[in-house]
C-alpha cells in the first residue's frame, strides 16, 4: 500500500525471528507474521549458549544432541526443531531464511583426551586475539586458530 501511495517501488518487509521456543512464545504470531512479511530471518544460531555450562556442545546444531546429555529431550536447541515449529505454526517455507553461525564457541576441556560433544569442561576457552572474549571466536579468529 505504501509503495502505491507514494509512487515507489514495492517495499520488502522482513522479520528477524527467534529460533528458541521461549522467545517465540513471548509474542510471535507466526502465521500472521508470515502473511504480512516477505521473509522471516530465523535466528538459528547461539541456541545453547548457557544451557549446559558443564559440558561441551554445539551452539547451533542441526539436529538434537540428546545422546550426549542427561536430558533426552532437547527441543528448540537445534535448527531442525526451530524450522519445523515455524512450519507447523503456519510459516511459508519460501519465506524462511536461516541465520547461519559464522563464529565459534570454545571450551576448556577437563581432560584433553576427551574432546567430543558432551565431554566435561572446566569453563570457556581462551579469548580470541581480536574479540578478547573467553569462549568466543569470531569467524576470522577460527581461521587464524586453525591455520587456514
Amino acid at each position: 500500500m505504501e509503495a502505491y501511495k507514494f509512487n515507489r517501488d514495492r517495499l520488502l518487509i522482513s522479520v528477524a525471528a527467534p529460533g528458541v521456543e521461549h522467545r517465540i512464545e513471548d509474542g510471535f504470531k507466526i502465521k500472521l507474521i508470515s502473511e504480512a512479511s516477505d521473509m522471516i530471518l530465523l535466528k538459528t544460531f547461539d541456541m545453547r549458549r548457557t544451557q549446559t555450562p558443564t559440558v561441551a556442545w554445539h551452539h547451533s546444531g542441526l539436529y538434537s544432541f540428546s545422546p550426549y546429555y542427561l536430558n533426552t529431550n532437547q527441543p528448540f536447541q537445534n535448527v531442525d526443531d526451530a524450522v519445523n515449529y515455524y512450519l507447523s505454526r503456519g510459516a511459508a517455507k519460501h519465506k524462511l531464511i536461516l541465520g547461519v553461525p559464522t563464529f565459534g564457541i570454545t571450551f576448556t576441556l577437563t581432560n584433553s583426551a576427551h574432546n567430543d560433544v558432551g565431554d566435561a569442561i572446566t569453563g570457556p576457552g581462551d579469548a580470541g586475539s581480536y574479540t578478547k572474549t573467553r569462549g568466543f571466536l569470531a569467524y576470522y579468529e577460527v581461521f587464524i586458530y586453525f591455520g587456514s
